[in-house]
């Protein structure tokens, strides 16, 4: 698996929809922590 963070301050409206650009991509939102935001999605065999 690979992991990101997203930097996002706590605001409900548009959170929906930040995660769903995400998803879009193909990466799945694991958890929050202190408005980080954690993401993975599998790992490519490329680089």
């Amino acid at each position: 698996m690979r992991y990101r963070l997203d930097y996002r301050p706590k605001h409900p409206q548009g959170m929906a929809e930040h995660c769903g650009l995400f998803r879009d991509a193909g990466w799945e939102h694991v958890r929050d922590f202190l408005s980080w935001h954690y993401f993975r999605s599998p790992a490519s065999s490329e680089g």
